[in-house]
């Protein structure tokens, strides 16, 4: 857009229905912000054509929409895997723990993660040999009491892939654990 604005996504199935919609809320005035617009939308079906609409509004109420001058602009999306279970962190340790979910398809694991809030780098640890539906990555070597951010990725042996951000609202919010701090020393007993 060339003024400061929200953003906001309408989508379907169906063409010239937008049923569904995501909204970003924020009004960004930056010399690397302005007239940039990301909205994140998740949830879809594979194989999937979607009609979407795209709207802006200023500060001011004023708004402006385009549907690409007739039933919606189109999108179709890849065949493959979806998350059917969301990931879960377990076996959480000083240093590690174990990463859990589901697709719907068999396909290989990836999680991605940092302790980095500005979420710049992340480092992965993945297995692209074993194709499965249900997947356990297990992170090591992790520091004590921190609190990691992280992602999954999965990919069928046709290439196709699926991640999951953790998205609310059109954003990335990514999926959180925080690293025990246990500093109890083992006794013995019963000898």
């Amino acid at each position: 857009t060339d003024l400061i604005s929200n953003s906001t996504v309408a989508y379907s199935a169906t063409p010239g229905s937008f049923a569904n919609s995501v909204t970003i809320g924020t009004y960004k005035d930056d010399v690397n912000n302005l007239g940039q617009h990301q909205v994140i939308v998740a949830g879809l079906l594979p194989s999937t054509a979607y009609y979407f609409k795209v709207t802006s509004a200023g500060s001011n109420g004023a708004s402006s929409s385009s549907t690409n001058g007739g039933n919606g602009y189109i999108v179709q999306t890849s065949p493959g895997p979806t998350v059917t279970a969301l990931p879960t962190v377990s076996g959480i340790t000083n240093t590690g723990g174990t990463v859990t979910w589901e697709t719907s398809v068999d396909a290989n694991s990836a999680v991605f993660f940092t302790s980095n809030t500005a979420f710049t780098s992340f480092a992965s640890s993945s297995d692209i040999s074993t194709y499965a539906t249900s997947h356990s990555i297990t992170l090591s070597n992790l520091s004590t009491s921190t609190q990691y951010f992280y992602y999954i990725r999965s990919t069928d042996q046709e290439n196709n892939t699926v991640y999951d951000y953790n998205v609310v609202n059109g954003v990335a919010q990514y999926y959180s654990f925080v690293t025990a701090n246990d500093t109890t020393v083992p006794t013995f007993a019963g000898f």
